[in-house]
């Protein structure tokens, strides 16, 4: 049970993080000066929620003191995650939270 809690604390700080990230109005000065550059490859990454939910879950899976194996399948998962979580959100017309 505390390891599916865990789990679930991972998945969702991901989705939040990338959510701020990539849709708050906090962010919007600092993804606009990114847009600046214009660096596609950074461009991308902050538009697209499974593109940053991978990175995420790479920076978070590192923080959480794994293993390489289990960052990268930790990393991969979150980006599924919060791909899967965006698109529902958008289907059930959610997009602005």
């Amino acid at each position: 049970m505390v390891d599916m809690m865990s789990d679930l604390f991972f998945l969702l700080t991901c989705y939040g993080i990338s959510n701020i990230v990539i849709g708050s109005k906090l962010f919007k000065p600092i993804r606009e000066y990114i847009i600046s550059f214009g660096n596609e490859k950074f461009n991308e990454l902050i538009k697209c929620y499974m593109c940053l939910g991978f990175w995420v879950g790479v920076f978070v899976g590192f923080l959480g003191g794994s293993n390489f194996l289990t960052i990268l399948s930790k990393a991969f998962i979150s980006s599924g995650f919060c791909w899967i979580v965006r698109v529902l959100l958008h289907a059930l017309g959610e997009d602005e939270l």
